[in-house]
C-alpha cells in the first residue's frame, strides 16, 4: 500500500483542523505507522549530495511523502542510534552507584 498524507481532523479549539497558533497539523500514513507532525518546527539548511537528493525525489514522487518527512526520520534514527551520547534522566529503577569509601 502506498503511503498516504492527509490533514488531521478538525480540532475542538478551532473546528478547522488548525492548532490554536493557526498552524496546521499534518498526519501522515507511512510503512503502515500513523506519523503525526508537530506543530512547532525549527527551519534549518542543510546541505545533501545530488544522488541523495534524485532518491529523495524519487521517494516522494513513489510514495507521495513529503522529502522534509524523511529527513526528519533520518534525523530521527541518529538521534535514537546515539541515544547513549545525550544528556538526559536515569532511570527511576536504576541503582545510584555505590559510593566509595
Amino acid at each position: 500500500m502506498p503511503a498516504q498524507h492527509t490533514r488531521a481532523p478538525p480540532t475542538e479549539a478551532t473546528g478547522d483542523g488548525t492548532s490554536v497558533d493557526g498552524t496546521w497539523r499534518a498526519m501522515y500514513f507511512h510503512d503502515n505507522r500513523t506519523v503525526v507532525m508537530a506543530r512547532k518546527k525549527v527551519s534549518t539548511t542543510i546541505y545533501i549530495t545530488p544522488d541523495q537528493n534524485e532518491k529523495l525525489k524519487l521517494l516522494h514522487e513513489r510514495t507521495k511523502v513529503p522529502v522534509a518527512v524523511y529527513i526528519r526520520e533520518g534525523i530521527d534514527m541518529v538521534l535514537e542510534k546515539h541515544q547513549h551520547s545525550l544528556p538526559g534522566q536515569l532511570m527511576l529503577d536504576a541503582t545510584p552507584p555505590a559510593k566509595k569509601r
